[in-house]
């Protein structure tokens, strides 16, 4: 091959590599007539990053929310209320379905909510996830070959609640959002395993949220927003 050709390929591949379209899942009820005493009909799409080639995936009576890629980027799991009626304390449960539509498999059934803030283990082998099997918001981890349930926090003896896990790249830790009486909400991290739960960032009133790893496992991002109170209502003050 001739070098100006063979440096012509290079330059191929390195530009086919930048122009390269993501996908991104989100959950909508777009196109969907409400109908009182019913929950709304959320079902899971799927897009490119910029916005363009929107696919359904779903295609239940059901509100599906929470969708995360599974790490190979062939499936990805959801939450699905499995009653349709209107329901404070909906059933949810979590499923996973291939990105071709030949699969879909009920993961969890229980008679409490699961499914909030679904997070896969790098290997694809596990979900965190969010439930209220305790009685109060716990954040538990199902192994996904012989369907093991594993609570991870407790909350019966921290108060507060859990919500928000994110399992770390290296597969070693998950960050979390914990809320503590008093002293508002912030970003924790504990072992993948459940073990040494700790403050990533001090409590100190204000509300942090959704917790996120940077692929390298370096940082976390988060949310935050500080509240004041006026004439004895709690108003937002600022949001980073």
């Amino acid at each position: 091959m001739k070098p100006i050709l063979f440096l012509g390929c290079i330059l191929y591949f390195c530009l086919l590599s930048t122009i390269v379209t993501a996908k991104i899942l989100f959950y909508s009820d777009r196109n969907i007539t409400y109908i009182q005493g019913n929950d709304r009909d959320f079902s899971i799409y799927m897009m490119d990053d910029d916005g363009s080639n929107v696919q359904k995936l779903t295609h239940k009576p059901h509100k599906e929310t929470s969708a995360r890629w599974s790490p190979d980027g062939k499936s990805f799991a959801f939450s699905r209320d499995t009653d349709i009626k209107l329901n404070q304390m909906a059933p949810n449960d979590i499923f996973i379905k291939s990105i071709n539509g030949a699969h879909e498999i009920r993961l969890t059934d229980h008679p409490a909510s699961d499914g909030g803030g679904l997070t896969w283990s790098p290997d694809g082998k596990q979900i965190a996830f969010v439930s209220l099997r305790s009685g109060r918001l716990e954040i538990h981890v199902i192994d996904i070959a012989s369907r093991n349930v594993k609570q991870l926090t407790n909350n019966a003896i921290l108060g507060g609640l859990s919500a928000s896990p994110d399992w770390s790249p290296d597969g070693i830790h998950i960050a979390y959002q914990q809320s503590i009486p008093g002293l508002g909400r912030t970003i924790y991290t504990m072992d993948a395993n459940g073990k040494n739960q700790k403050a990533l960032v001090p409590p100190n009133g204000l509300f942090r949220y959704s917790p996120r790893w940077s692929p390298d496992g370096d940082a976390i991002l988060y949310g935050e927003i500080e509240y004041h109170w006026v004439n004895g209502k709690r108003e937002r003050k600022a949001n980073d």
